[in-house]
């Protein structure tokens, strides 16, 4: 999530953390196809999304290789705890940032996920996705950018 302290900006460090919530969730899967509601337990911003995939697994010789599709959506309460500027933290600025409330939006994710055994209980794998958020979420005081890309790389130890 959001953290202040991470820019070199001392308007951006006056803003406020956007802590991470507990969310609840119920997932449905038909196929390569698989739809999601989760709602925020803990009452930090009280949103919720709404989540439309398809990934379908692909064996290329020893690894398992899925490529997906994703879209999301999020509501008005979520986007504006993510992305929106309140009038207090605004005036913590001097108005140097503006007050923004963040409407309901969505993102667009694409990439893959790939496994690879080493041996009964090791396994690798590999992430690349881009996301692709709205374009109205640019307008943000605290968004450069309205893609994210990420690359990650884990081990797994089965016990």
């Amino acid at each position: 999530m959001f953290d202040p302290d991470d820019s070199d900006n001392s308007n951006i460090q006056l803003l406020n953390d956007r802590d991470d919530s507990a969310m609840a969730f119920a997932s449905y899967r038909f196929g390569p196809i698989t739809a999601k509601l989760a709602q925020d337990i803990s009452g930090v911003h009280n949103g919720y999304l709404g989540q439309l995939s398809l990934g379908f697994p692909i064996p290329i010789a020893t690894w398992r290789v899925i490529p997906s599709i994703r879209y999301q959506y999020i509501s008005g309460q979520m986007s504006n705890y993510m992305f929106g500027v309140s009038q207090s933290e605004s005036t913590k600025t001097g108005g140097t940032i503006s007050s923004y409330d963040a409407p309901a939006t969505s993102r667009t994710s694409y990439g893959f996920v790939a496994f690879h055994s080493i041996s009964k209980n090791i396994s690798t794998m590999v992430s690349i996705r881009q996301t692709q958020y709205d374009s109205s979420i640019k307008q943000s005081p605290i968004v450069d950018n309205d893609t994210v890309n990420s690359a990650l790389i884990g081990i797994f130890y089965k016990f």
